[in-house]
């Protein structure tokens, strides 16, 4: 019974304080530097030696 007690008491001791750092997390996602033109990406692509991400977005 112990055991079940302590277990009850670190879950809700702790899971509010997760809860919390994740929120906070979501506002500090890290973004694409995405590139204004097709010939500028393709610089920066070969200068780099990187492949290059084609994002076709078409709302609907």
């Amino acid at each position: 019974m112990l055991e079940y007690t302590l277990s009850y008491l670190i879950v809700f001791t702790f899971v509010p304080f997760a809860t919390t750092l994740i929120a906070d997390a979501k506002d500090k996602l890290s973004t694409i530097p995405w590139e204004n033109t097709f010939e500028e990406a393709v610089k920066k692509a070969k200068e780099a030696e990187k492949p290059i991400l084609l994002d076709f977005f078409s709302p609907t």
